[in-house]
């Protein structure tokens, strides 16, 4: 297999799996939903709650098909150009920046999936009669979840830098 044929394989397999966690978490926003509209209120503030989450839900498979997209363009590329030896000449500075990439991708999803929800916890404590308001677990929570985001896309946007400074890190 040439090197855009294994980049092509791989993104696509990234893009399924990115399929799959959004098809998995379909359930948790109808049960979000239906919490909603289980307290009877007309509080148009309650909405949000799971929209935000359809809206990640949303935003996850679009990346999928965009990934898949890049994917089937890398493969007709690799078809028009058959010059390009069969042995893999990436080089590891670029195999690093691929792997930075495709984890940036997979950070900025998965708290893109999880930040609604720790939200709607949060949200729901504070109104929560028999709760103490809102306690440290959610801060702690939600600041992971926009801690973990920011770190997907530094990663997506500079993997150049994260490789080098882990070049870095590896000779000191």
């Amino acid at each position: 297999m040439k090197t855009r044929e294994i980049t092509s394989l791989a993104l696509k397999l990234f893009a399924l799996y990115l399929l799959s966690q959004a098809l998995i978490n379909v359930p948790s926003i109808m049960g979000v939903y239906l919490a909603i509209e289980s307290r009877n209120t007309d509080n148009p503030s309650h909405e949000w709650l799971w929209v935000s989450g359809v809206v990640s839900i949303l935003c996850a498979i679009v990346i999928a098909i965009l990934i898949w997209k890049l994917a089937n363009k890398s493969l007709i590329e690799s078809l028009k150009n058959n010059s390009e030896s069969s042995a893999l000449n990436i080089v590891p500075t670029d195999f690093e920046r691929i792997i930075y990439w495709a984890l940036g991708l997979f950070f900025l999803v998965s708290s893109i999936s999880s930040i609604p929800f720790s939200f709607y916890s949060a949200y729901a404590s504070v109104n929560n009669d028999l709760s103490f308001g809102l306690n440290t677990g959610h801060i702690l929570h939600i600041s992971s979840d926009l801690f973990q985001a920011l770190i997907g896309i530094t990663l997506i946007l500079y993997p150049g830098h994260w490789s080098s400074l882990f070049t870095q890190v590896r000779r000191s």
